[in-house]
């Protein structure tokens, strides 16, 4: 079907009680699937700036292409297989959005793959007259899954978590164990925005909490069955509270203050309005801890006595302190050369790592050896998955192959775990560097945007939605 601007929806697509029209785009909305992915695609726009934001979105538009094809290509098999389902808005599609072709592109592309689903949403109480949801609440649509009878184990990601056999292997191990959920942990998670703000005691308690990863969980459900609308309606009910907390005047001088339907809105909503419900149903779990990257901790890595004997089999001494340069020092100076070069090279240990644990290296299959490591080197879930971290670096550092290249950061992997041969620096940095890599430490720049009023939008007097706090 093709993609068309503005999108023409019916009565029929509109659901009273979620409050929502969904229109689909590609895909059989009747037809049953046992294992999907779920994602959400828009683009925000700038109230303040009157235009759409675009930093960052092609890399959003080439990772969902990039995970899509990597899903359908390694579930082939009737017992593997898995769809993908992509919520989007009319953001996307919206002639003043700069972005609208290469969304296009691959929004064209991805119609052509089997397996995949896309339905474009519009959810009237959160509209805006420029034809796209207010901010960032599109990012909830990929939730609508729970509430499709025909789907039974869902997996909601973030755009930009690239799918991996690592991933895959936790989905494995979780689907054996039997749980109906399964949560990425990290017990020492602060959002920037919500430090400070526990003055509003009823939603945000603890400056220091247990946060649940929103864009990397999986739940698993009876086929027929969907859960409550209501769920729904008190996930947006908890939203709109929070929002208000932090749009309010007391905290505007905040220094991590930002405005309202920001980032980490999503995943409070996921830690303490959903699991709760899920818990009282009788849900059972299985928890995997997650870090969010800490240089402290790889600092510690390349000094710890087993991991630096298993390092000095990757490489040679003097490569290992380049890229322990690199890693630790150049990682969060996303404006410098080697930003997404520190990620490429943690990609390439990861996925090392779990080749080993994994016992795909004749070197490394001595059982004392994988559990003496296995817990102490880069149990990160989440970067693994990461790749590299800009569309930019994705081109110059090479993890996936490029056909003008003849090597790429996946032969680097499969060279060692093959041959044990040491990892050279032009391997660890894709040819891009030297032994001379300037080391910059720039301190992060924290911008305040200016304090707006909420803004209001009526929904249309057309198939009107449910009172979403008349729970």
């Amino acid at each position: 079907m093709d993609l068309e601007f503005p999108v023409k929806f019916t009565e029929d697509e509109y659901n009273k009680n979620l409050g929502l029209y969904q229109k689909w785009i590609c895909g059989n909305k009747d037809q049953q699937i046992e294992k999907l992915y779920s994602f959400s695609a828009f683009q925000v726009y700038n109230i303040q700036r009157s235009e759409f934001i675009t930093h960052d979105y092609q890399k959003y538009a080439e990772y969902l292409y990039l995970t899509a094809t990597a899903i359908i290509n390694n579930t082939t098999s009737p017992s593997t297989e898995y769809y993908i389902r992509i919520y989007i808005d009319e953001s996307l599609l919206n002639p003043l959005n700069p972005d609208k072709h290469i969304w296009n592109n691959k929004l064209t592309l991805l119609q052509q793959l089997p397996r995949v689903q896309i339905i474009c949403v519009k959810f009237p109480s959160y509209y805006l007259p420029q034809n796209c949801h207010q901010e960032l609440v599109a990012v909830m649509f990929r939730y609508l899954s729970l509430f499709d009878s025909n789907v039974s184990i869902i997996l909601f990601r973030d755009l930009d978590n690239i799918y991996t056999n690592q991933h895959q292997y936790f989905i494995d191990t979780w689907l054996a164990r039997g749980d109906d959920l399964c949560f990425y942990m990290n017990d020492n998670y602060r959002r920037q925005e919500v430090i400070g703000l526990t003055q509003y005691g009823t939603i945000l308690e603890d400056m220091f909490y247990t946060t649940i990863l929103s864009g990397i969980w999986n739940i698993k459900k009876p086929m027929e069955y969907v859960f409550p609308t209501s769920l729904w309606q008190k996930i947006f009910a908890y939203i709109e509270d929070y929002t208000k907390c932090t749009s309010l005047d007391i905290y505007k001088n905040y220094a991590y203050y930002k405005t309202k339907f920001t980032y980490g809105f999503d995943e409070l909503a996921l830690t303490r309005v959903a699991v709760p419900i899920f818990l009282q149903m009788g849900m059972t779990t299985y928890a995997i801890p997650t870090r969010i990257y800490d240089t402290e901790y790889f600092r510690n890595m390349f000094e710890n006595p087993l991991l630096t004997k298993f390092l000095k089999n990757l490489s040679d001494d003097a490569t290992i302190a380049s890229i322990k340069k690199i890693m630790i020092n150049e990682y969060w100076s996303m404006s410098s050369e080697t930003a997404g070069l520190s990620q490429y090279i943690l990609c390439i240990l990861t996925n090392i790592y779990f080749g080993i644990i994994m016992r795909k290296s004749k070197y490394y299959n001595n059982e004392t050896f994988i559990n003496s490591i296995k817990d102490k080197i880069i149990p990160n879930t989440l970067l693994m998955a990461v790749g590299i971290f800009t569309f930019k670096n994705y081109i110059k550092y090479n993890w996936y192959r490029i056909p003008e290249r003849s090597s790429c950061g996946e032969d680097v992997v499969n060279k060692f775990l093959a041959t044990n041969k040491k990892i050279t620096l032009i391997e660890w940095t894709a040819d891009y560097t030297s032994t001379s890599i300037p080391i910059i430490i720039e301190p992060p720049i924290i911008v305040q945007p200016p304090i707006e009023p909420p803004i209001i939008v009526e929904p249309p007097t057309e198939y009107p939605p449910t009172d979403p706090y008349n729970i």
